[in-house]
């Protein structure tokens, strides 16, 4: 697995310390749906909130241009088009640090797993996991194993699994259908690998916020290892 800092959301029987809650940030949500399936909130939280300073600089680049034909052409409607386009220049990244999006809370949350898998902390990987979570092998669309299975394979990374070296070699968060997605890949090495190396691995991880206010795991899906379909004999 990866590393990370931020603690994960708790569930009720773990006291771990909570992400989002308390926070000054909200998330944004929409049921408007786009053409592509996702809603209009999705959108704005992967291409605005996710990232406002190309838009801000796209939209201060829009006002200046707006600024200077007002001048050259003598149309004062352009004045006031430049004055709209650098209000919405500067309330975007603005907006952006009052907005925590799902894709933001679901990348803080699978570091934090991350990170305490290579600590061998088992309440804090707990505590990172939805009890009514799953997991799934080669596709999203396989059949899953339930949160006893993920126990015991959380568990065994505090004995005979327990990771030796670590490193996230991509980590891409996104909002779906107003949950957070994480495309996940890491080369670990286990004290069960025998010397062998690392073993690199790739992951669907899906994030969801849960009645408690909390963000947690609640579908795993490795996708590879090495370049193989992984199964559920290997877990």
């Amino acid at each position: 697995m990866c590393s990370g800092t931020t603690a994960c959301g708790s569930m009720a029987t773990d006291p771990i310390a909570k992400i989002g809650s308390g926070s000054l940030k909200s998330t944004v949500s929409s049921t408007v749906i786009c053409h592509n399936g996702r809603t209009m909130g999705d959108w704005l939280d992967n291409h605005l909130f996710a990232d406002a300073w190309p838009v801000s600089i796209l939209l201060a680049g829009l006002a200046i241009g707006a600024a200077a034909l007002a001048v050259r052409t003598g149309v004062a409607r352009l004045l006031i088009v430049a004055t709209g386009l650098l209000i919405a220049a500067i309330a975007v990244p603005i907006a952006d640090r009052l907005v925590t999006t799902p894709g933001e809370h679901a990348e803080a949350v699978v570091r934090s797993f991350v990170a305490a898998a290579e600590s061998a902390n088992l309440g804090a990987m707990r505590g990172c996991i939805d009890r009514a979570g799953s997991i799934h092998f080669g596709a999203t669309e396989s059949p899953g194993l339930d949160f006893a299975e993920i126990d015991r394979a959380l568990t065994s990374l505090c004995g005979k699994h327990r990771i030796s070296t670590n490193r996230i070699t991509s980590l891409d968060a996104r909002t779906e259908g107003g949950q957070g997605i994480v495309d996940l890949s890491c080369s670990t090495e286990t004290a069960s690998t025998g010397g062998m190396g690392a073993v690199p691995t790739s992951w669907i991880i899906g994030v969801r916020q849960v009645p408690d206010g909390t963000w947690v795991i609640h579908r795993l899906v490795w996708t590879r290892v090495f370049r193989d379909r992984p199964r559920a004999s290997m877990w």
